[in-house]
């Protein structure tokens, strides 16, 4: 058997409960504007790319060119979830991470896109140590 040397964990979805807030944001800019979409395709749109996202929202609503609006208000709508709260954390993930982090000789860390003044404040709530941010 391979020794494990490194674990990563990734933040949204996995280790926060970030989909609530991700679907209810959207959901809310979707309406913000006059328009309806199912749950279905506005968690579809979570980590795709921002083609793949627009042309999913747009068919999804039956309307073309507002995607860049509408993910706008959703950024807006989102910021202070993402500034002034703590995400929810998954259940027993607290529990997890800290049966991981007493691994001798494993490294860990937390992979996010969340933006690189946040990654400190990540790893220690996530009891890692450590958070490697993605964004750019």
């Amino acid at each position: 058997m391979k020794k494990i040397k490194a674990l990563l964990f990734d933040l949204d979805g996995l280790i926060f409960d970030s989909e609530k807030v991700y679907y209810r944001c959207w959901k809310q800019a979707v309406e913000d504007y006059g328009y309806t979409i199912s749950r279905e395709t506005l968690l579809s749109l979570r980590s795709s790319d921002p083609t793949v996202a627009r042309q999913r929202l747009e068919s999804g609503i039956g309307a073309e060119g507002v995607y860049d609006k509408i993910r706008a208000r959703r950024k807006e709508i989102m910021k202070p979830y993402l500034t002034q709260q703590e995400p929810e954390l998954k259940e027993g993930v607290v529990q997890f991470l800290r049966m991981v982090h007493a691994l001798p000789s494993v490294r860990k860390a937390v992979v996010t896109q969340s933006r690189k003044n946040e990654k400190e404040r990540v790893g220690r709530r996530c009891e890692t140590g450590q958070a490697i941010s993605g964004h750019l």
